[in-house]
């Protein structure tokens, strides 16, 4: 895990607080919904943890000059499609960062779905690594920088993802 790390869409805290304890990167969890965000914050602080809470939906912070490009490593987790999850994370990677999004089963047209909004996002290829079962992990790295209209205003990535995939 390269430092720093920012995790969209925090919810409890996993994978962010626990590859911080693991690794000691400094993490910024961001999420959206207020009184997760005030748990999160107070795990943080109890454990001792480097790091901060943005209580804000991502697609604003992605525009916040103090977060657009200035993370290492992304995680998301249960967010949105993997095209919207490279949405919201990749205004907020520098360029040479990884986005990394833990996803279940592959659903027809995904591959080819992340492939197209990696492009438009700065991405070069995507590779995808497969876990036990279904679960699979996403990888993908910033090789330029992502265009200012990205990330679109709230709601809009999810109701029309980037390469044209739905939820999943």
């Amino acid at each position: 895990m390269r430092d720093p790390l920012v995790d969209v869409g925090s919810g409890g805290g996993f994978p962010a607080i626990v590859l911080a304890i693991a690794t000691g990167v400094n993490v910024t969890l961001i999420e959206s919904v207020r009184k997760k965000a005030d748990f999160l914050a107070r795990v943080l602080a109890e454990l001792g943890i480097a790091g901060r809470v943005v209580a804000e939906r991502a697609e604003i912070a992605g525009h916040d000059p103090h977060l657009r490009e200035t993370f290492a490593s992304a995680t998301a987790r249960a967010v949105a499609s993997a095209p919207v999850c490279l949405e919201l994370t990749f205004p907020l990677l520098r360029v040479g960062g990884i986005a990394l999004l833990q996803r279940g089963a592959a659903e027809p047209g995904e591959q080819a779905a992340v492939e197209d909004a990696a492009l438009v996002l700065g991405a070069g290829t995507t590779e995808v690594v497969t876990l036990a079962g279904n679960r699979r992990i996403v990888l993908a790295t910033k090789q330029a920088p992502t265009q200012s209209r990205f990330p679109r205003r709230p709601g809009i990535p999810e109701r029309r993802p980037l390469g044209g995939h739905g939820r999943g």
